[in-house]
């Protein structure tokens, strides 16, 4: 059993009781005061937080500001360094290099650049005062350094006799001549040297309608001067590689060599590619040009790999400007015969007949291709036979030996200038009589063949039946004319009017024919003679004939005998009556 609670114990305990009840409310009090106290604690730190913040921002400032003074006066003693410079080197150089220590002297030179340069920069006075003055020093110390490696390359290396280059340049004017022209050329932007194209939207028409013009000349031989720059430039580089090799030891004079070559490369290709970029520009304007381009950049190349070996310096410069001109190019021979065949974008006939300017043009424009033959056979015979049709089935034949890229050029030009007779039959329906239209063709054809058999290079290149052919298409013209003066005598044979009126009738008609053609130039005198006595033959013995039949008074005719035939001879030869 518990013992038993006494009533003492339990006045103790309530004693103990309200004694702890006494001591926590003391603790909540002094809880309470302490609570106070961190409140007025967080109240002043948070104005000093208030109070310190600005300070805080005007200490970096205060940062930033010393670390900008520092550098400021850093520059500034750098700046004075400059000031100071002409005089600190001036001792150095001036005395020139002592001995072999060319080190410091070029570490001179190199300081004398750099104030130079900063000097350049500052806009004032004594800055420039500055600059001068270290400008004359550092020309003195490059004439020095030049004094200095040229007395050392006298001392190390052999005599070298000129005569002795298996290659020699026979002028050097030469070369700059024909380097200041290409040069002028490649970077001819004038829109001025353009004026003799003209701003048709179908550049492909452009080579149908232009106009020679003094200033075009420089144009068309600048590729010849291409070629004379490109063969000095390989020429030079083998007389220095020949002047390197006897001069400098071999464990340096390729690697001399190459560091030389370099520059000169680049400053070839940069020349090359503004030419190429002309000539791309105006493809059709530019064809002969680009032939001649193209062929004088692979012939460059040939010579310059064995020289730089190209290919294992992994330079394709040259290969992309042939690709550049080739692509373009490739495409104009199929683009001259389809905008020769073309019914549009053709210039306007001219009412006083004679060659059509076109036609010339077109024909001057093959013969300066075939003149190139040995730069567009290789040319033809990638492109193949017949690539110039829209169809061609010439690459679906089998068992065939494929022709040579003469006979291809021969084709081509046989095509071209079949182009040109279908432009002339074209053209010449702008034409409102039929006199006009036939005399128009006679005359482009009689051209033509003309134009073939005193070609030399054409004339080599086709066959013979093609002069034949636009001899007959001249003579086909010649007789339709015939029928036409004939039809001035289809009233003779009928019987329901009198001579009279059939001479009335033939009067008029004649007269109609000759003002329909008095105005039309027949330029080639045999041309000439042919139609003029086509007419004659064509009219007169049946004229006559017909006046003696009748037994018409001769005196009182408007047109007698005599008079038709000089009145024809007047009408061709574009004499007024």
């Amino acid at each position: 059993m518990n013992p038993k609670y006494s009533l003492e114990n339990v006045e103790d305990d309530k004693e103990e009781l309200e004694f702890l009840r006494e001591s926590l409310n003391e603790m909540d009090e002094l809880s309470e005061q302490t609570a106070r106290v961190l409140k007025v604690f967080d109240l002043r730190l948070k104005n000093l937080a208030k109070i310190s913040a600005p300070i805080y921002k005007s200490t970096e400032k205060v940062a930033r500001l010393y670390v900008n003074v520092g550098e400021t006066v850093n520059s500034l003693d750098n700046i004075l360094k400059f000031y100071e410079a002409s005089g600190h080197d001036s001792a150095i150089i001036i005395s020139g290099i002592q001995g072999d220590d060319i080190d410091l002297y070029l570490s001179s030179i190199k300081h004398l650049h750099e104030a130079e340069s900063a000097l350049s920069k500052i806009k004032l006075l004594s800055a420039s005062q500055s600059q001068k003055e270290t400008e004359k020093l550092i020309a003195v110390g490059h004439r020095n350094v030049e004094k200095y490696l040229s007395s050392k390359a006298k001392k190390g290396s052999k005599k070298v006799d000129p005569t002795s280059y298996s290659l020699v340049i026979e002028s050097l004017s030469d070369l700059v001549n024909s380097s200041m022209d290409s040069f002028n050329i490649s970077n001819n932007d004038n829109p001025s040297n353009k004026s003799n194209i003209t701003s048709n939207p179908n550049p492909a028409s452009n080579f149908l309608i232009m106009k020679s013009s003094p200033q075009s000349q420089p144009i068309s031989t600048g590729s010849s001067i291409f070629r004379i720059y490109s063969e000095n430039f390989i020429k030079l580089l083998v007389c220095e590689r020949q002047l390197i090799d006897k001069t400098m030891p071999d464990t340096i004079s390729r690697e001399s060599f190459n560091e030389l070559a370099e520059k000169v490369y680049n400053s070839y290709i940069r020349s090359a590619q503004r030419v190429c970029e002309h000539l791309t520009d105006s493809i059709y304007s530019n064809i002969t040009g680009s032939i001649e381009f193209r062929s004088v950049i692979k012939d460059t190349y040939n010579s310059l790999d064995k020289l730089l070996n190209l290919e294992a310096a992994g330079k394709n410069e040259m290969k992309v400007l042939i690709n550049s001109i080739s692509t373009p190019l490739y495409k104009t021979f199929t683009g001259l015969i389809q905008t020769l065949k073309s019914t549009t974008n053709k210039p306007h006939v001219s009412k006083s007949g004679g060659i059509y300017g076109p036609t010339v043009m077109a024909f001057e424009l093959i013969k300066n291709i075939a003149e190139c033959k040995g730069k567009v056979e290789e040319i033809m015979y990638s492109l193949g036979d017949g690539h110039w049709n829209e169809r061609s089935d010439s690459s679906n034949l089998s068992g065939q030996r494929k022709p040579s890229g003469l006979q291809i050029l021969s084709h081509y030009i046989e095509d071209y200038i079949s182009a040109i007779s279908q432009m002339i039959e074209v053209v010449s329906k702008q034409y409102n009589q039929p006199g006009s239209m036939f005399a128009f063709q006679a005359n482009n054809y009689h051209y033509i063949s003309n134009a073939i058999k005193y070609s030399t290079v054409i004339s080599s290149l086709l066959p013979e039946n093609v002069v034949t052919k636009y001899e007959n298409l001249t003579l086909r013209n010649r007789k339709a004319l015939q029928a036409i003066w004939q039809s001035c005598l289809s009233t003779f044979m009928s019987s329901n009017i009198n001579s009279n009126e059939k001479i009335e009738l033939f009067n008029n008609s004649f007269e109609k024919i000759c003002n329909d053609l008095s105005n039309f130039v027949v330029y080639d005198p045999d041309l000439r003679g042919y139609l003029i006595q086509d007419a004659v033959d064509s009219l007169v013995p049946k004229y006559s004939a017909f006046l003696d039949e009748n037994k018409v008074n001769r005196n009182y005719l408007k047109f007698p005998v005599s008079a038709v035939e000089k009145r024809i001879d007047q009408t061709y030869s574009n004499k007024r009556v």
